[in-house]
C-alpha cells in the first residue's frame, strides 16, 4: 500500500518505530490517500538500540480491523531517525512529549524546534487499545487540520 517517501509530508516519531508511530503513519496514509493525497512515514528515536523487528501485533491487528490494507513494505523493520529525516519532513510529530522530548534534545538538539509533541502514552503506561484510540483520534484531527489548511490555500 505505502511506499516510503524521501520527503514525507508528516513524519511520526516514537521510541522504537514499532507501535505508535507505525500505527499513526499507516493509518494516516490510508485516510489521506482517499482525501488529501499527503504522505506520512515514521521513525524511531531509539530503534537502533531496541532491535525490534516488524510491527507490533497490536498495531497490525487494529489496522487490519479498520480495513487498512497491509503489505510487506508496511511490515518492514523499525528505522532509526536521522537528522536528514527530521530536516526533510514537512511536519514532525513525536508521540509523547514526556518520553520523547529528552531523546529529541539529546539526538537532534539543533532540530528540536521542528518537532511537535502529542500525548500518546506507550503500553507500559496504559492499555494498547487506549493508546491506539488516542492515536487514531490525533491522526484524524491532524488530517482535518491539514484539510482546512488546503482549503484556505
Amino acid at each position: 500500500m505505502t511506499s516510503r517517501s524521501p520527503n514525507p509530508d508528516v513524519l511520526f516519531l516514537c521510541t522504537a518505530n514499532f507501535f505508535r508511530s507505525r500505527y499513526a503513519h499507516l493509518y494516516f496514509n490510508f485516510l489521506a490517500q482517499r482525501s488529501i493525497g499527503l504522505q506520512a512515514d515514521s521513525r524511531g528515536l531509539m530503534a537502533y538500540r531496541l532491535g525490534l523487528q516488524g510491527i507490533s501485533r497490536y498495531a497490525l491487528d487494529a489496522l487490519k480491523a479498520k480495513g487498512v490494507p497491509i503489505g510487506s513494505a508496511d511490515q518492514r523493520n523499525p528505522i532509526q531517525a536521522t537528522p536528514r529525516d527530521i530536516e526533510n519532513a514537512g511536519r514532525v510529530i513525536a508521540m509523547y512529549r514526556r518520553e520523547h522530548e529528552p531523546m529529541v534534545l539529546r539526538l537532534f538538539p539543533d532540530l528540536e524546534h521542528r518537532v511537535e509533541y502529542w500525548d500518546i502514552q506507550d503500553i507500559d503506561e496504559t492499555l494498547p487499545m487506549r493508546t491506539l484510540a488516542r492515536c487514531q483520534a490525533q491522526v484524524e484531527g491532524l488530517l482535518e487540520e491539514l484539510r482546512q489548511e488546503s482549503v484556505r490555500a
